[in-house]
């Protein structure tokens, strides 16, 4: 069961990563510096002075691919992108066509932003020339002074992952959602998705006052909570972890299908062993496979 939905999952992954550089490449990309006084910047977006916090266009569609650390998605006052002040392996971004595409693929392929310039992901910015930015040697008899490291960089070397913010205007629903991590957590509060899929490498999801259509969740370890939710169709595959669902309504005439193959299900507070099916009358689906760990339902 594990090497199935691994398997699964990995299949998903380059399916994932495959449309999100198809879609990425007929967009604008820019890879921006966080921290930079208020501007507009090359492509167009402006930037906060404190922070890397850009205003974006409208967009009511999100792919998502190989991005680290914590993304969240959460509503807000504006359609914005924002990464901690300092980090240095900013994802690439744009929006296009409603379209808000997001890559923290790092790699030594190479992407031009809107203003012609190359741009290595992951690497730092070309300086104007067009020559990678190096530092000026001292003066002789002068000693280089090197500057302390950010907070942010001190937290990466400790193994802490910086966090990527998206928001949306309340009241703005999404039509799609694709989110590809190789590991991290992803939080998604208060947000409206007709579609939303998820494939995780591991760590913690996160969904909470969430309203879905239908939705998928790969993952190979880890954690998967989706409370104060409703939605028609909620589809969980996991290796091995945890998966706590409660639902804002009643599951009574929810079609279910559940499994695990180490580990116990709980549903409204009943143990019902390793496998539990509810045929049900209505036309919401919910359907989780996992080959160990344990399973708890609310609704």
């Amino acid at each position: 069961m594990n090497r199935l939905l691994r398997d699964a999952g990995k299949g998903l992954i380059a399916f994932l990563a495959a449309i999100t550089l198809i879609v990425q490449s007929v967009l604008p990309v820019y890879a921006g510096t966080a921290g930079a006084k208020s501007e507009t910047s090359a492509s167009g977006y402006t930037v906060s002075e404190e922070t890397g916090f850009y205003t974006l266009d409208y967009f009511d569609r999100i792919a998502i691919n190989s991005v680290r650390g914590t993304l969240t998605i959460k509503p807000g006052e504006d359609f914005t992108i924002s990464f901690p002040n300092g980090w240095e392996h900013i994802p690439s971004f744009s929006v296009q066509d409603d379209i808000l595409v997001v890559s923290g693929r790092k790699s030594a392929d190479q992407e031009k932003s809107s203003n012609g310039s190359v741009v290595v992901i992951g690497e730092d910015e070309p300086a104007a020339d067009g020559n990678s930015a190096e530092a000026e040697p001292a003066a002789e008899g002068e000693s280089a002074e090197v500057e302390p490291a950010s907070s942010t960089e001190t937290s990466e070397a400790n193994g802490a992952e910086p966090e990527i913010v998206i928001t949306i205007p309340s009241g703005i629903g999404l039509d799609t959602l694709r989110v590809a991590m190789e590991n991290g957590n992803l939080i998604i509060t208060d947000i409206t998705a007709n579609s939303v899929t998820i494939q995780s490498g591991g760590g913690k999801l996160v969904m909470k006052d969430v309203s879905l259509g239908t939705v998928d969740i790969y993952t190979d370890s880890g954690s998967v909570s989706v409370s104060e939710c409703n939605f028609n169709s909620l589809n969980i595959g996991m290796a091995e972890g945890r998966v706590e669902i409660n639902s804002d309504e009643s599951l009574a005439r929810c079609r279910m299908e559940i499994g695990t193959g180490d580990g116990e299900i709980s549903y409204n507070g009943t143990s019902e062993g390793d496998q539990y099916m509810q045929p049900g009358n209505g036309k919401r689906f919910l359907t989780i496979q996992m080959g160990s760990g344990d399973i708890s339902i609310k609704g």
